[in-house]
């Protein structure tokens, strides 16, 4: 399978850093976030988490939940959150069959002439409907765009809402102006 815009996202179970089991489903009435990364502490993994946690605000205020994925243990993921401070979610994916698997981002990659198998960094957002909405395929961390692409395009959503809600006289001009202008609520 492939990612596909607006097709349902697979709900294939996770693990939290606490043991507990986490499903897309578990999201399904609120946007979301998933970013798959290669190895936790690692330096550009850590930059994106890093990154990803600074954001976690604005995203919770578009109404969207973060979720980082990768097929490192509960344990290592929750010194990860320990060591750096994250504020975003981090679930561990199946070592088989596992959602990165289902979505064909768990894929074989090569380096120095050796092949292996690897997440190819990748970043979902997924409508509250539960299907996907926008894929960023083949994440570079450096790219200063590549964490600002989600949240530029949850806030865009959101402003078009507040503008259609307003031309729909469901809104004053002053509290859609005051939406627009803090992009600090998410009007879905």
């Amino acid at each position: 399978m492939t990612l596909t815009v607006g097709e349902p996202l697979p709900d294939i179970a996770l693990t939290s850093p606490d043991g507990e089991t986490v499903r897309p489903a578990d999201f399904v009435g609120k946007k979301l976030v998933l970013f798959f990364y290669p190895k936790d502490d690692t330096p550009g993994c850590t930059t994106e988490n890093k990154d990803f946690s600074a954001l976690a605000p604005r995203f919770a205020n578009a109404g969207t939940v973060l979720l980082g994925v990768s097929k490192d243990s509960p344990q290592k993921h929750q010194r990860f959150i320990d060591k750096h401070g994250l504020a975003a979610p981090l679930a561990t994916d199946a070592e088989t069959g596992g959602l990165s698997d289902a979505l064909g981002i768990w894929t074989e990659k090569s380096m120095y002439g050796r092949t292996y198998m690897g997440m190819e960094r990748t970043t979902v957002l997924v409508g509250s409907d539960g299907k996907v909405a926008r894929v960023w395929n083949k994440v570079k961390v450096k790219d200063a765009t590549k964490l600002q692409s989600p949240v530029l395009f949850v806030f865009e959503g959101a402003l078009a809402e507040g503008k259609r809600m307003f031309s729909e006289g469901r809104y004053t001009k002053q509290i859609a102006t005051q939406q627009t202008v803090n992009n600090n609520v998410y009007l879905g």
